[in-house]
């Protein structure tokens, strides 16, 4: 049996890394308008929770990435989130290291706010069809690829740290949209990744 009772074990780690995009659609709509991209290189930070054997593994994690522009032509806050599941199977084992490969599936919701410079807002003569204020846009995308794991690349007392890469694909995208405002040619966040990230797990060995 893949998931014998006796050898199952159950873990928490905390996850750091970085992700590589081919590209950000909202990039277009950034530098079309004379303001600094998003960086296509993102780090990621999270945490996660794994169930294990000897054949098989199951990660189930959760990361946050935030970035802000303040300066420039076009002033923004752009971050993203990741919900992300992973099931690998052992191919390779080496005394008490091993490889897995499997697939990786991930839910990125993202969100994009546009704010003016220098606006003044009078809260006595609030007028919602004039009103200039923020734009808060957002889009999601569902990827899937493929992904290997080496397992216990540290392995020392109180602590055990994975390496994990994947490339996921973008399979199912949304365009952008606003909850108040109408958006005119909105593009659709399709972006590939490629993920690197090192997976801890603190005092559990």
């Amino acid at each position: 049996s893949l998931f014998a009772k006796d050898s199952t074990t159950a873990k928490y780690y905390f996850s750091v890394g970085g992700a590589v995009w081919n590209h950000f659609s909202i990039n277009q709509v950034i530098t079309n308008n004379g303001g600094d991209p998003f960086h296509l290189f993102t780090p990621e930070m999270g945490f996660g929770f794994r169930v294990q054997n000897r054949k098989i593994q199951g990660d189930l994690g959760m990361k946050l990435i935030f970035s802000k522009k303040s300066d420039g032509h076009i002033p923004y806050k752009f971050h993203y989130g990741v919900v992300q599941l992973a099931l690998r199977y052992n191919v390779l084992k080496i005394g008490n290291r091993a490889l897995f490969a499997g697939i990786n599936f991930g839910y990125i919701p993202f969100n994009f706010t546009l704010y003016p410079h220098n606006s003044v807002i009078d809260l006595d003569k609030i007028n919602p069809q004039t009103q200039t204020g923020t734009i808060n846009m957002k889009s999601y995308s569902l990827l899937l690829g493929p992904s290997v794991l080496f397992d216990k690349v540290v392995d020392i007392p109180g602590l055990t740290v994975s390496l994990a890469l994947s490339y996921q694909f973008s399979i199912v995208n949304r365009q952008w949209e606003a909850a108040n405002a109408t958006l005119l040619h909105p593009p659709i966040e399709d972006g590939n990744k490629l993920t690197v990230s090192f997976l801890i797990f603190p005092f559990q060995n």
